[in-house]
């Protein structure tokens, strides 16, 4: 089992999916907590300075509207990409939303950027099993999609997130062979 998995043809050939996801993950344009530009879509990025991770994969629809359209460059990480953003050498960063929301609370620089909406692409966080899985079966299945409706609707994965964030923010600050709750 598996439990972020992306939805893919490929992977559509190994798995099954269960429905709905557990979460949505966005990926949005992060800019500096000041007066900055109007944004409405990813179009409104056009000429202007944006900085992405090196190791960020956003699809080859976005990749090619990217390259043919975005003045992106890339940086090493989350926190170079932060500190060029708020340094004022990008106008905005790419980035998934609760990454960038750990990594700049961690930094203290969470309450000196904002996103933009609407997020330039999203994506949903699945449970999925493999074909070749003893435990596949339609009963399975249809317990899991069940129990992750009710989940959902009671908000459960929100929750979840958020306390994760919690608990990978205290980790980061904690002493070195120690481990806050």
């Amino acid at each position: 089992m598996l439990a972020d998995a992306t939805l893919s043809l490929r992977r559509l050939e190994e798995m099954d999916f269960i429905h709905p996801g557990i979460v949505q993950l966005q990926t949005v344009a992060w800019v500096r907590n000041e007066p900055g530009f109007f944004y409405s879509s990813r179009e409104d990025l056009r000429g202007r300075a944006g900085s992405v991770v090196a190791t960020s994969r956003f699809g080859s629809e976005f990749d090619a509207f990217a390259k043919a359209n975005l003045q992106l460059r890339q940086v090493a990480d989350v926190n170079q990409g932060l500190q060029t953003l708020i340094a004022g050498g990008s106008d905005y960063l790419l980035h998934e939303r609760y990454s960038m929301i750990a990594a700049a609370d961690t930094q203290g620089t969470l309450g000196r950027i904002q996103r933009l909406e609407p997020p330039l692409m999203s994506r949903d966080m699945h449970l999925a099993i493999s074909h070749d899985s003893a435990c596949n079966d339609p009963w399975l299945r249809g317990q899991l999609a069940r129990k992750m409706t009710e989940l959902r609707a009671a908000g459960v994965p929100q929750q979840l997130v958020a306390h994760n964030l919690t608990v990978w923010k205290n980790q980061q600050s904690a002493p070195t062979g120690t481990l806050k709750k």
